[in-house]
């Protein structure tokens, strides 16, 4: 099974915030929202999945 690059992370729950750090000084760009309902989570995922990377600089 080939790795996966994981270059984008939607965190929609509670987590310690030192998460989100980990994964920024990882490069993975990072999106939060909380309590959001079925239809937006849904909508969210789909943004996320099919916007384009960020130009790495």
């Amino acid at each position: 099974m080939a790795p996966v690059t994981v270059k984008r992370v939607l965190i929609s729950e509670s987590v310690d915030p030192c998460c989100k750090t980990i994964l920024q000084e990882n490069g993975i760009e990072v999106t939060e929202k909380q309590q959001m309902t079925k239809e937006e989570l849904i909508a969210e995922i789909q943004v996320t999945e099919w916007r384009p990377p960020k130009q790495q600089q």
